[in-house]
């Protein structure tokens, strides 16, 4: 303002002095005018543009910069804060230190707000949703699946979702032919969910996921009972428009007596065990006339557009097929989120993709990368398009878009009706967005905070959480977004969780969460979270939890040191690390409970030899104040954590609430808390069930003699149970029709 500003508007008098000699060197007709003028136009610019606001610079701005750059920071930090949506955060100091006087009352309402809380890794089950779901060869799932919630049985739970489409690369090259690529292999075939905050007890065969099933999933073998995802009616299960869709397919058949020649899933009640189908959605471009089918030929360098018989007058050709391209061919002036997901909604799939306004424009606001401020340990590709660099300055969540995964369908929903940029574009397209209150319910019930956005806003977040120039200027309260623990060389992402913070509802909300370190330190600085449930009037409210400086509370890094190094856990995981498996940390989870900082990590075990291996969860990881405590279940790993005793009531998993203040899972036997058993007897129950675990695997490694040990203490634990319920029934050398045989578990008994 003092140097560089005066400098430019001298230069551009001396601009004008210059075109004057030009002009008159139409009368003088020499060069001395011209080159006098230019000399003196390239020495005012290096003066005056260059060692002038250099000299200011060194010599006056920098020996006391922090008082002469006071009123620009501050104009940095709030232009900032606004162009990314950031004015308006709910800040709070967080003591994140639980009391050590923890009661049975406090734990059972810090096991209330994990109700929702997702123990299944979305990253880590995807191998299990693809050998268990995937059903045939050339079906494949996501490399990470999606986190959503649904209403089931009148209660709101969070899934893990994928879709089943197509994967031609796993179809035999001998069959690899145009014909089946083009015409026979064009579609997927179902939308594949899991619970994730529920563990199937001691049920490897599927990873010890309990499925949601319904006609979501056809043909799935989930051990759940079926639970139907949608509403009554029909449900269009096929997959033209998806993330992983063949780059084109010929769709029609010539008449309505000719064979169908589309393969979708086997079908059971046919004997040849195939399904056939022909598209019949509006989506995709008629090729039919000989024109059509010479410039698809050209289009695609494919000569079969003109010879194959499957290309008749019916034929479209559908290409443009996932979500991102479709929205981006739609509207090219937006910036599309990289993570599209999908939704049931009316009996359709719909892929439901944000869309951003971004420019680099904007007075004041720091540019930065948007590639590198989205970085993390789970992102593969950037859905940025508009900008000729991936610099921005300024972003709002602008649009919401659905992809119907059936005939492509493209609707763009208003979402930021202030946002000055779509105002523009709506203007200069009509009728091209959608009102916001045109949303569905059921559409609307599904939508979230995008996590580009989020991303893009934590990682400004490090560095203009301060809004006082002074302490933005010596840099003393930076913070960084830690490394994942299980990838060390990215950040870790953010996690979608059911989460209560002080200051914010009075029940959990679904959020978008994330984590802070200090600069070049690895203990814990704050906490952030997003309220992300579109359908909720606090959408959008972002809140951080800051933590004091004077104490050391552990960071994800420390914590996942602390789990590999605690020595019961590196015990219960030998029985499995020494029988060909090793061990697979999962995403390690940060909620704020208690006053305290609740971590909870699964651990998978994975066969590493052989075919068809897929991660098994074997132990879910807590810590909670300075102790670390594992189980089975979240219900069993806070009971070790927080010391509950034999003599004390345990935790029930969280479900469905067995008895007031005490959540249990009722639909699960072998579970503490359900319906129909005593707290004790299901506490001696699950101490039998693990005695058998332990006695199978001593048979398998040939320990007789542990065996029996095992064996005796199972049916101890049995008999005392039978005993607490009021049983006349005692051990006997074999087991009993109520009594689980050394290679069952207890399940059976808790369940008779």
């Amino acid at each position: 303002e003092n140097a560089l500003l005066p400098a430019r508007n001298i230069l551009v008098g001396v601009a004008l002095i210059c075109a004057v000699l030009f002009f008159l060197n139409v009368w003088r007709r020499t060069w001395q005018l011209p080159s006098v003028g230019l000399a003196l136009l390239a020495l005012s610019a290096v003066l005056l543009g260059m060692i002038w606001p250099a000299i200011v610079q060194n010599f006056q701005v920098k020996p006391s910069e922090a008082d002469k750059e006071n009123s620009y920071i501050k104009e940095n930090i709030d232009a900032t804060r606004e162009a990314y949506g950031l004015s308006g955060i709910e800040s709070e100091p967080y003591q994140g230190i639980p009391d050590d006087r923890t009661t049975r009352a406090e734990g059972v309402e810090v096991l209330s707000q994990l109700t929702n809380t997702p123990v299944v890794d979305p990253q880590q089950v995807r191998e299990t949703f693809q050998q268990r779901q995937a059903l045939r060869a050339y079906y494949s799932v996501p490399s990470v699946l999606d986190v959503d919630r649904y209403t089931i049985d009148g209660k709101e739970v969070p899934l893990v979702l994928g879709l089943r489409e197509i994967n031609q690369d796993e179809i035999n090259p001998s069959d690899q032919n145009w014909t089946n690529l083009h015409t026979v292999y064009t579609h997927g075939e179902g939308l594949i969910a899991a619970y994730a905050n529920r563990i199937a007890p001691r049920d490897e065969a599927n990873g010890r996921i309990v499925w949601a099933e319904g006609v979501s999933t056809p043909g799935s073998d989930g051990t759940d009972g079926g639970r139907d995802l949608t509403d009554e009616g029909e449900f269009e299960t096929r997959v033209y428009f998806g993330e992983q869709s063949p780059t084109y397919s010929i769709v029609g058949k010539s008449g309505s007596d000719a064979d169908d020649v589309e393969l979708g899933l086997a079908d059971t009640d046919n004997d040849e065990g195939d399904q056939r189908s022909t598209y019949d959605g509006k989506g995709g471009v008629p090729v039919g006339t000989t024109f059509n089918k010479l410039m698809y030929a050209i289009k695609f360098g494919e000569p079969n557009f003109l010879l194959s018989g499957r290309v008749n007058g019916n034929s479209k050709v559908i290409y443009d097929r996932t979500p991102l391209e479709r929205v981006e061919k739609v509207a090219p002036w937006l910036t599309v989120d990289g993570d599209p997901y999908p939704a049931v909604v009316d009996g359709r799939i719909q892929w439901i993709v944000d869309g951003y306004t971004t420019t680099d424009r904007y007075p004041n606001s720091q540019r930065e990368s948007f590639d590198a401020m989205i970085d993390d340990s789970l992102q593969q590709t950037t859905g940025l398009q508009t900008l000729p660099t991936d610099e921005i300055n300024y972003m709002r969540s602008a649009v919401k878009a659905t992809v119907d995964a059936y005939d492509g369908t493209v609707t763009l929903y208003e979402w930021d009706e202030e946002d000055p940029i779509l105002r523009a574009w709506s203007a200069a397209f009509p009728d091209v967005v959608e009102d916001k209150a045109s949303i569905p319910e059921e559409l609307l019930s599904h939508m979230r905070y995008p996590e580009d956005l989020f991303k893009v806003q934590r990682n400004l977040l490090a560095e203009y959480h301060v809004t006082q120039p002074k302490t933005f200027y010596e840099g003393s309260d930076e913070w960084n977004v830690p490394q994942d623990p299980t990838n060390k060389n990215r950040s870790q992402p953010p996690y979608r969780l059911s989460v209560q913070t002080p200051g914010g509802a009075d029940e959990p909300v679904f959020s978008l969460t994330s984590v802070y370190v200090p600069q070049k330190r690895q203990n814990l600085a704050s906490f952030i979270s997003v309220d992300a449930d579109a359908a909720e009037d606090e959408y959008g409210q972002i809140r951080i939890l800051r933590l004091p400086g004077n104490t050391q509370i552990p960071g994800p890094s420390q914590i996942a040191n602390q789990f590999a190094a605690d020595q019961e856990i590196q015990d219960a995981l030998l029985a499995f690390t020494r029988t060909n498996s090793k061990a697979l940390f999962g995403n390690l989870l940060t909620l704020p409970v208690g006053d305290g900082l609740l971590y909870v990590q699964p651990l998978y075990t994975l066969r590493e030899s052989g075919e068809g291996t897929y991660p098994v969860l074997r132990y879910v990881l807590v810590s909670f104040g300075k102790d670390v405590g594992y189980g089975p279940t979240l219900a069993s790993a806070l009971n070790d954590v927080l010391g509950i005793t034999d003599g004390d009531e345990p935790f029930g998993d969280p479900g469905d609430p067995a008895e007031p203040g005490v959540p249990g899972e009722p639909d699960e036997p072998g579970q503490p808390g359900g319906p129909g058993v005593s707290d004790d007897v299901a506490s001696l129950l699950e101490e039998a069930e693990e005695a058998f675990a332990e006695a199978e695997q001593a048979l398998q490694e040939g320990d007789f003699a542990g065996y029996g040990e095992a064996q005796e203490r199972a049916r101890d634990l049995v008999a005392q149970a039978l005993e607490a319920a009021g049983a006349s029934a005692a051990p006997s050398a074999e087991p009993s029709p109520g009594e689980p045989s050394p290679s069952g578990s207890a399940e059976s008994s808790a369940g008779e």
